[in-house]
Parts: C-alpha cells; sequence; structure tokens
C-alpha cells in the first residue's frame, strides 16, 4: 500500500493535469527515456521527434496494421550489413550498437520480433543509442570515471535483479547476440550520467522542510478522490477506416505502447501513450464512463468522442481508503527529491541535445 502511496502521488499530486481531452495540446510532455538496460515495455518513453537538433530528417517507419499473423524475424540486420546509423558530434553508432541496443530491449521487454514490430523497436532503441552517446560525452567532459569494483558491484546487480545466476552474464548476452562490452558501456554511462545529475542539482537547490510539509498536505486531500492509470491511441475519424482491425493487432499481441508510439495522433504518442494516473472528472464523460466499466489491462472498443476515436488501456486503478495513511516526512522527502532528480535529468538531457549535431545515417 505503501508503495502504491508513492507512486500515486508523483503522478497526480507533484505534476499537472498529465492530459486534457478537451484540449490535447495541454498534454505535459514526457520524461525523457532512460537506457535500454532499464526500460520496460508499459513504460517506455520515446524522445520527441519536434527536439532543436541539427539533423538531417529521415522517414518515419510506417506499419499498416493487417489481420495476418506477422512473419517472425530474427535479427535486426543482415548478416555481414554493418553500416554507420547516426554520427553524434562527430562519433558515430554503427548497426552493431544499435542491434545489440535492439537485443537487450528484447531481453529485458519479452517483445517479440517480427516485421511489424522491428521498424518500431529499431526507431526506439536508436533513439536511446544517441542519447547515451550524448550522455557519455557529457560524462567524459566532466572528467568522471567508474571504478572497476564499482562496475562489478553494478553487473552483480544486474544479475540478481534479472535472476542470471552470478557470473552468468556474459554468457546470457552473447547467447542473446549481445556485444558485452556494449553493454558494460551502456551501465557505466547510466551510472555517471546519474551521479553526475545528482551533483549539478545539489549545487542549484535543495528540498527545503516546507515543501515536504506542504506536499504530505496535498497528498492527503488528494488520496480522497478516485483516479485511474490509462494509456490512449488517438486516431482521427477521417483515417479510421482500419480502426478494428487495429484493436485486434494491439490485443493480440499485447503492445500497446509501441502501436501508441506509431499510429497515435496525440501528444502522448511520445510517452507510448501513457497518460499517468488521471483523477476522477479530468477526462471527457465519454470517455471516463468506458473507463470506470472496464477491467485493469483490459484494451477497448474505439471510443468515438468529437473529430477522433480513442483506443484505451485501463493500466491501472485506485480506490481511496476510509483513512489514507499518512506518508511519512522521509518518504515524502525522497518522492520530491527522484522527481527533481528525473526532472532536472530530462532539461539537461534536452539541452544538450539540441545543442548536438545529430545526423542520421542508416
Amino acid at each position: 500500500m505503501k508503495k502504491i502511496f508513492l507512486l500515486l502521488f508523483l503522478g497526480c499530486v507533484s505534476f499537472s493535469v498529465r492530459a486534457q481531452y478537451l484540449d490535447v495540446e495541454k498534454i505535459e510532455k514526457p520524461r525523457e527515456s532512460r537506457s535500454v538496460l532499464f526500460q520496460a515495455s508499459q513504460s517506455d518513453s520515446l524522445p520527441e521527434a519536434t527536439d532543436k537538433l541539427a539533423v538531417k530528417k529521415v522517414e518515419k517507419p510506417r506499419v499498416t496494421p493487417k489481420k495476418n499473423t506477422p512473419v517472425p524475424v530474427t535479427s535486426f540486420f543482415k548478416p555481414g550489413d554493418t553500416k554507420i546509423m547516426a554520427v553524434v558530434n562527430g562519433e558515430a553508432i554503427s548497426s552493431a550498437d544499435v542491434d545489440s541496443y535492439g537485443k537487450l530491449f528484447l531481453m529485458n521487454t519479452g517483445v517479440p520480433l517480427n516485421n511489424k514490430t522491428k521498424p518500431m523497436i529499431l526507431n526506439k532503441v536508436l533513439r536511446t543509442a544517441i542519447d547515451d552517446k550524448i550522455k557519455a560525452q557529457e560524462v567524459e567532459k566532466n572528467q568522471l570515471t567508474l571504478s572497476s569494483k564499482d562496475m562489478s558491484a553494478a553487473l552483480s546487480h544486474y544479475e540478481t535483479s534479472r535472476k542470471i545466476g552470478r557470473g552468468q552474464l556474459e554468457k546470457v548476452l552473447k547467447n542473446k547476440g549481445i556485444n558485452p562490452e556494449i553493454f558494460k558501456n551502456q551501465l557505466q554511462t547510466e551510472i555517471l550520467w546519474a551521479r553526475l545529475i545528482r551533483r549539478k542539482m545539489m549545487m542549484d537547490s535543495s528540498i527545503t522542510q516546507r515543501e515536504v510539509e506542504d506536499a504530505i498536505n496535498r497528498s492527503q486531500e488528494d488520496m480522497k478522490t478516485p483516479k485511474y492509470k490509462v494509456s490512449e491511441i488517438v486516431i482521427p475519424v477521417a483515417k479510421g477506416k482500419d480502426i478494428d482491425i487495429l484493436v485486434d493487432n494491439i490485443r493480440r499481441d499485447g503492445l500497446f505502447n509501441m502501436y501508441a508510439a506509431q499510429f497515435s495522433q496525440s501528444p502522448s504518442s511520445a510517452n507510448g501513450g501513457d497518460l499517468g494516473w488521471i483523477k476522477e472528472g479530468q477526462l471527457a464523460k465519454p470517455l471516463e464512463n468506458k473507463i470506470k466499466n472496464m477491467r485493469i489491462g483490459q484494451v477497448s472498443q474505439p471510443v468515438k468522442y468529437e473529430n477522433n476515436y480513442y483506443i484505451l488501456r485501463l493500466d491501472d486503478k485506485f480506490v481511496p481508503a476510509a483513512k489514507p495513511k499518512q506518508i511519512s516526512y522521509d518518504d515524502m522527502k525522497n518522492v520530491l527529491e527522484t522527481e527533481r532528480l528525473e526532472g532536472y535529468s530530462a532539461k539537461y538531457l534536452q539541452n544538450l541535445r539540441q545543442k548536438s549535431v545529430i545526423e542520421f545515417k542508416g
């Protein structure tokens, strides 16, 4: 219950309303994605395509939903098909790098690789590889290093969290076609980036006692309202000819977030359709009525509202207790610090992207 309480507070109190269907432009921009080392299919976020980068644009892969069974594929690239996929501030990202990122994503999420999911996954992991390259360059600029002892501890932690036998990680990676060195570089970058962000944020500001106390008071009031954790796919009615086929594919494949990233016309598509926790009364009535009657994990039939079709998934729901448990001062401070760290990290990375020269090649 304590964990749910903290998560709800992060989604509902510390942030402004994340979804307002009457004006989709008011949807809050998503947090930046983490490394594929720590992503899961239900919570991935995608960097927005509108970032102000010095880039050469590439066409977004198009995938048309069909009723036929997807054709399985076994690799992201053909044997011997080595090429440069992108150049970030003069440093290359190769197809071998992207292939390892993609296979690690498959290992961590369980998403199947086929002709339908392949372009979506490639687009996603290439963006993540670019972000990691930018982070690594900034870490090096700030002269941060990771000791062999810390790296060993991080690898052991990864094995434990993924239920991999002690010392077996490298073997597992090779069996999955993942280059262990690329994996270690990703892990090292993620650890050093976290250290860099914490160091810079601590120089800027710290959480005050008043902020913690105000947040506790807001959380107590907020926990009196029912809430729904919702994901959406928004398709204009004019483009909704195959909407029922799309719903069938989503239900069969279980890849709601990836379909949202590929097909949804809402700003939330950049976050895989995730709208976070929404209070009762914030959704347009036809959409809220649909959500109230859904089971957790259920994907709705298309709901027509104004000029769009909405495909909704209920990810979770919260029913207020008669006596909500009060969060402790220390727990609330941790919540606020985590939120501030993530926000600072997202802004810092966005600023670095805007300054970067990124050229797409593949």
